[in-house]
């Protein structure tokens, strides 16, 4: 029987999970392409990514890092930009314009 706090912990780490493949399909990366990036085992990542594995907030970072999206996109929280947009290109969110004198 799982405890509420353990419950929580699968919801979230479901929904990383998620976004992961997500990214991953959206930038059509392939989990062995995701795990050289990494410098991981292939099995690494698609444990990871299947949620098989529960995901720590260092694997985390690196699936953020090397996907090009915050690590609040993995959990959902804002809208992750389609793959090539933000990555080294200077990107202005909207209201953020420099002032006009």
């Amino acid at each position: 029987m799982t405890t509420p706090q353990n419950h929580h912990a699968t919801d979230w780490n479901t929904v990383v999970a998620d976004n992961i493949r997500a990214e991953m399909a959206r930038q059509r990366w392939s989990g062995r392409k995701l795990a050289n990036r990494l410098g991981v085992q292939p099995t690494w990542v698609n444990r990871r990514a299947s949620g098989a594995t529960p995901l720590d907030p260092n694997d985390i970072a690196l699936f953020a890092d090397v996907l090009g999206v915050s690590i609040e996109s993995l959990f959902g929280k804002q809208k992750t930009p389609p793959a090539g947009e933000g990555e080294g290109r200077n990107v202005r969110l909207e209201g953020l314009e420099p002032p006009t004198f």
